[in-house]
């Protein structure tokens, strides 16, 4: 009998455990591994913890739930950083799925207390992609005249001066796509420009 007929005569329950061990062990007592940061990961938070309280900063999501396993702890991550340096986010979305995915977001900082409108808002999803981009970076009102909410955009506090991209400190996005688009939209308003990527 070979090593592979043994192999195939263990009891089902010994190799379940054996399973149940490799995943416990490592939990209990992990195996101390060095977390790298890479230098653009720096200078983003650099960037971000340079932000003042009550500074504007513009979000794009372009994350879809496909890709969301992927972009979406940055984005957690990088929300967390604004909202404990009370850094005011307003939100805009080129996926289908972004309007969902914002609401997701700031529905925990509502609940301790943040103000929608006052120190976020979601003005949702805007179809066509990268002439989406130039449509609101140039006049965002214009072409997000409600927000998600059915707001009108006139009457947020958050937006009172806010017109288009230049009037924020900082432009984040995060894509599931790439950041070509961003790049050559945005980098005209020459406000510094944040983006979380995709690992592929």
């Amino acid at each position: 009998m070979d090593f592979f007929e043994k192999l195939g005569q263990i009891d089902n329950r010994i190799i379940y455990v054996l399973f149940i061990l490799a995943i416990l062990i490592p939990l209990v007592t992990p195996l101390g591994l060095p977390v790298s940061v890479s230098q653009h990961t720096k200078q983003a938070y650099e960037v971000i913890d340079s932000l003042q309280p009550g500074d504007t900063v513009i979000i794009d999501i372009g994350i879809s739930y496909s890709g969301a396993g992927d972009v979406l702890p940055q984005t957690v991550a990088m929300l967390k950083h604004l909202m404990s340096k009370d850094v005011n986010v307003i939100f805009t979305g080129v996926q289908m799925d972004s309007s969902k995915i914002i609401e997701d977001l700031i529905k925990p900082y509502e609940e301790v207390g943040k103000q929608y409108g006052v120190d976020f808002c979601n003005l949702g999803y805007l179809a066509g992609g990268e002439n989406a981009i130039a449509a609101y970076a140039k006049d965002l009102k214009k072409a997000y005249p409600i927000d998600f909410r059915g707001n009108s955009t006139d009457i947020l506090p958050i937006l009172q001066n806010v017109n288009s991209v230049k009037d924020a400190k900082m432009f984040i996005f995060f894509s599931t796509q790439n950041a070509d688009m961003y790049v050559r939209q945005i980098s005209e308003y020459r406000v510094p420009i944040v983006g979380g990527l995709i690992a592929q």
